[in-house]
């Protein structure tokens, strides 16, 4: 059982690892504008998802409900010791995970506004250049 557990959750680290990078990429890819990347990012994102998903499901089949604390105490030391610090990468890898995600949500919020605001400059019932204004000399058509 040892061996199949610390396997699954070393698999799952390695995923968790790539799901941070891909974050981070993500989070350039959102600061530099790069519209493209960032859907490819987001896409790849999925896929890496979906298999974590199915990286949880032979987890639980493995380990049931029972807490890593639970099945560190019936291992052998050196396994124990292994369990647990596998344990604290994966703890580790979520939070930064969590605070990526959190980042890019903020950031794309931004960018969402700031895309509103360009679009709001360029609607008909502007005060700039509606017609509301239509044939009255603003500040701007006199001559100095």
């Amino acid at each position: 059982m040892e061996v199949d557990l610390l396997s699954i959750l070393e698999d799952g680290k390695k995923q968790l690892e790539l799901l941070v990078q891909l974050a981070g990429e993500k989070q350039q890819a959102i600061v530099e504008n790069k519209r493209d990347a960032v859907a490819e990012l987001s896409q790849r994102e999925l896929e890496l998802t979906d298999s974590l998903q199915n990286w949880e499901q032979a987890r639980l089949e493995k380990t049931g409900q029972a807490k890593l604390a639970q099945l560190a105490q019936r291992l052998d030391p050196p396994s124990r010791l292994k369990l647990t610090n596998l344990g604290q990468e994966l703890i580790f890898l979520t939070e930064q995970l969590t605070a990526l995600n959190a980042q890019n949500a903020e950031l794309l919020k931004h960018a969402l506004a700031y895309t509103e605001y360009c679009l709001s400059l360029f609607q008909a019932d502007s005060q700039t250049y509606g017609q509301k204004n239509e044939g009255k000399l603003t500040f701007l058509d006199r001559k100095i």
